[in-house]
This record gives C-alpha cells, sequence and structure tokens, in this order.
C-alpha cells in the first residue's frame, strides 16, 4: 500500500485540539493509524500556534499568565489523549514520540517562555539578556531538531515494517520568521530573527533616551522656577544639580552594548554639560536675578548668561543627536523604526479599507479613534464606550482604532487628520475603499477629553448623541456642525 506519511512533528506543521478520541475512531490498517496520529498533531499545533500567536500580541501579565496556563493545560490533556491510544499491533513507537515532543513543549512553555518573556520587558537590557536569551531561543531549536530527527527515524522503521512508502512533507513557511531584516541584524551566528534580535539594541537606545529625558527634565524644572519666586530659585538649582549629578552615577554604571559605548558615554558628556551649565552660567544667572534690582551692567550680563547658556545648551543636544544616530544606524535601530512606521501604515490601510469595505456592505459608517495608553482622556473615553447605550450606538460605526504612541506612531495619518490633540473621532462615510481614507467624505471629528474637561462630549450620553447626529449626516447628507464647539 502507498501512503502519504507527512511529517508529524516540528514548527513546520499548520495547528491545537486535543487528539481525537481514539475509542470513537475505526482503524482499519497502519496507514490509516499513521495518518490518524498525523492529522491529530497538525490539528493540535494550529491551535497551539494560534494561541501562542496571540499571546505574542499581549501586554497585559495576567491575561498572559492566564492564556499561557490554558495553552499548557490544553496541551497536556491533548497528551494525556495520545498516551490512551493504543499502538498499531503492539507498535507504539509513533504514538510515544508524539507524547515525548509535546511533553517537551510543554515544559518550555512552563519554564522557558516565562523566562523570555520576563527577558523582553526589561527595559535596562545588558549583553547578558540578550545572550540567556540565544541559549533559550537554541534550547528551543534543540528540541524542535531533536524531535524532528527522532520522527523521522520512527516513521521511516514504521514504514518498513508494515509496507508503507514513505513520502517528504511539502516545505512550509517558517511561521515565526520576522519580515524585519536589516545589514548585520541579526549577525551570523544567532539563534534569532531580525525583530527579535534588534529589540534589544532598541530598548538599550529607549532606556538611555529616557535618562536623558530624565536630565532634561531637571534643566526644565530649574528653568521654570526662574519663571516663579526669585527666593526659590538657588534650592531649584541646587536639587537640579544634585540630581543630574545621581543620574550621571547611574548612567556610568550602565553597560556599554556588545562593546558599543559610544551612546552612554555622548549621554555622560550631555549630562556634564548640563552640570557644567547649572554650576557655571546659570549659578551666575540665580544670583543676579535673587537682587531686589538689577543695574544696567547687570542686566546686560543676565541676557549674556541666557544667550551663552542657550547656545551652548543647543550645540551639546545637536552633539548627541549625531552621536545617537549614529549608533541606531550601527545596530538597525535606524531600519527597525522605519519598517514599523512602514508596517504600521501597511496594516493601518488595510484595516481602514476592510472597515469601509464592511460599511458599505452593511450601510455603516467608519469611526476613526485617535488614542494612546498614556492619555487619561483615551481610558475614560474607553470606560464611557462600554456603557450599553454607547456600545449600542457604536455597532452602527465600523470602528478603527489608532494608537499614535507618543504621536510617533502612523505620522502619516495623522498628519492627513491634522490630529494634535486626543482623544480624537472622525466619522467618515465610505465611498470609495480603494482610496486613502483622508479622502472619504467627513460626517463629523472631536475631540474627547472627559478628564481634562476641555472639549468634547463628557458622558456616554453625549457620546451617543454626538454618534447620533453623525449617523444622520450620512443618512441625510447635510452637513453637521459638530455641536461641541471647535477644537
Amino acid at each position: 500500500m502507498i501512503v502519504l506519511l507527512t511529517c508529524l512533528m516540528g514548527f513546520t506543521a499548520p495547528a491545537l485540539a486535543a487528539p481525537e478520541d481514539s475509542a470513537q475512531v475505526e482503524i482499519h490498517d497502519a496507514a490509516e493509524y499513521a495518518a490518524h496520529l498525523s492529522l491529530s498533531s497538525s490539528t493540535l499545533f494550529q491551535q497551539y500556534m494560534e494561541q501562542m500567536t496571540w499571546l505574542g500580541s499581549v501586554e497585559d501579565e495576567q491575561v498572559f499568565d492566564g492564556g499561557l496556563q490554558h495553552v499548557v493545560a490544553n496541551i497536556n490533556a491533548a497528551v494525556a489523549q495520545f498516551e490512551a491510544m493504543p499502538g498499531w499491533r503492539g507498535d507504539t513507537a509513533l504514538r510515544d514520540t508524539l507524547v515525548e515532543y509535546w511533553s517537551a513543549i510543554a515544559q518550555h512553555l512552563r519554564v522557558t517562555v516565562p523566562e523570555l518573556r520576563e527577558i523582553s520587558l526589561i527595559e535596562a537590557v545588558t549583553d547578558a539578556d540578550l545572550a540567556r536569551t540565544e541559549a533559550l531561543s537554541r534550547q528551543l531549536d534543540a528540541t524542535d531538531a531533536k524531535y524532528q530527527e527522532e520522527m523521522e527515524e520512527v516513521q521511516a522503521a514504521f514504514a518498513v515494517r508494515n509496507n508503507l512508502l514513505l513520502l517528504p512533507a511539502p516545505p512550509t513557511a517558517d511561521v515565526w520568521t520576522s519580515t524585519f531584516t536589516a545589514p548585520g541584524v541579526p549577525p551570523a551566528g544567532s539563534s534569532l530573527d531580525g525583530e527579535d534580535y534588534v529589540s534589544f539594541p532598541v530598548r538599550y537606545n529607549n532606556h538611555l533616551t529616557d535618562r536623558h529625558a530624565a536630565m532634561l527634565g531637571q534643566l526644565e524644572g530649574f528653568f521654570e522656577a526662574t519663571q516663579g519666586d526669585p527666593g526659590l530659585m538657588e534650592e531649584a538649582l541646587v536639587d537640579a544639580v544634585a540630581n543630574i549629578e545621581r543620574e550621571l552615577a547611574e548612567i556610568a554604571a550602565i553597560e556599554p552594548w556588545q562593546g558599543d559605548a559610544s551612546l552612554r558615554d555622548g549621554l555622560i558628556v550631555q549630562g556634564e554639560v548640563f552640570r557644567g551649565l547649572l554650576n557655571e552660567s546659570y549659578s551666575e544667572y540665580t544670583a543676579l536675578m535673587t537682587k531686589r534690582r538689577l543695574k544696567a551692567a547687570e542686566q546686560a550680563r543676565v541676557d549674556e548668561l541666557i544667550e551663552e547658556g542657550t547656545e551652548i545648551l543647543e550645540r551639546s543636544l545637536s552633539d548627541f543627536d549625531v552621536v545617537q544616530v549614529a549608533y541606531q544606524e550601527r545596530w538597525g535601530v535606524a531600519a527597525w523604526n522605519v519598517w514599523l512606521t512602514s508596517a504600521d501604515d501597511v496594516r493601518i490601510t488595510a484595516e481602514l479599507a476592510a472597515a469601509c469595505q464592511s460599511g458599505l456592505a452593511d450601510g455603516r459608517g467608519v469611526l476613526l479613534e485617535f488614542s494612546a495608553d498614556w492619555c487619561e482622556d483615551c481610558q475614560q473615553l474607553k470606560a464611557l464606550s462600554a456603557e450599553p447605550a454607547v456600545v449600542e450606538a457604536l455597532a452602527r460605526w465600523s470602528v478603527v482604532s489608532v494608537d499614535v504612541g507618543e504621536f510617533d506612531r502612523y505620522p502619516k495619518l495623522q498628519e492627513a487628520f491634522e490630529v494634535e490633540r486626543i482623544a480624537r473621532w472622525v466619522a467618515m462615510e465610505p465611498v470609495d475603499c480603494a482610496a486613502p481614507a483622508e479622502s472619504w467624505p467627513r460626517l463629523s471629528e472631536v475631540v474627547i477629553e472627559p478628564v481634562s474637561g476641555t472639549g468634547g462630549p463628557r458622558t456616554a450620553d453625549g457620546l451617543v448623541q454626538w454618534l447620533s447626529a453623525a449617523a444622520v449626516e450620512m443618512r441625510d447628507g447635510a452637513s453637521v456642525k459638530d455641536s461641541y464647539g471647535p477644537e
């Protein structure tokens, strides 16, 4: 008998349901037995991949942990059913190898994946974190290779024993492979794909950028103090110097990235400039400004100090920008930012087109929402949107949500819709889904700030009213004026 025995193992098969109960499956020959095991494992793998892909997008730790436990429980249930299946005329080799493989996967999910997840959330990432991730990734690859080879041997032996013809499975694309590539990312010998590898120099860059922002914040705090009570300026100056010195000490303790100390050292130079300005120019400025009255010469000196300080600060910031750009280009961070922006644009364009087509099909408008996780108004809008009346009103719209990050994501879309404040809703009529969304007829748009209270509806009733008015505009084709005034 000739039968195609596909590979039962590995990450190249699609599929996670528990295998079909063997007590309910009537198996007539060795080929059917092998095919049943193969189908059961493929179905299991497909669901496993779907769940792991979903987990990869989960940010909430409790949701991630619960989801991971659910995947492990499903695999354990599948393993139990595999173990309950009899061998073919006493031959349990195929079954036993599947049990060993899925048990190893479950063990990796319990131990290896949580550690990888933990490392992926570290902001102050180090070379050691990358090395550990590489080691864990190689463990996963070794498990896959081990059981892939073992299953091929077991299949071949089973085919010989039962007079079957073993044909190779068709090649399948690696579902884990990232589409991000850049010269030298990842470097030769790395077990990671481009996206996983570049996340480390990206996080290193972001961590030092945060340190940079913290030192700038100290300067800004001093500048704000100069606009208030002169008696508080000296205290603000002392605090700023002390805080910058603390930041410099912590920055000096940061390890270079893969031997590249340029970004860290550039930041130290930047901090020393800030400290020097505070100890010298701004210290003299403070002493002068605490006087009751300034003579003409003293006022002229104040003006000189402001101009000198501004020039030094701008030159220093420019120098650090050069250092940071060079680091980002060397380590693929710049290419990653370009790729991420391009990927975002492609994704949101597809989402908008799908929303447009859905709206055309069932008579709904498209509601484009601009928001961000850090935005309190956005979080309050999210809570209001969960109110039953708002849920009902939103059901009449095909909603597309855009997370603008720190206003650095989807820049083209933000520019097209002139996004300056969030949360923001734009109601549009779907017309030509192939055309850019900014060309679709806009029915109404509003900035919603229920927390800050500076614009838009602040209650669930207000949201329902706004949505209803926009829906009337689409139905009647009449111009509707935003009842909440200009933005």
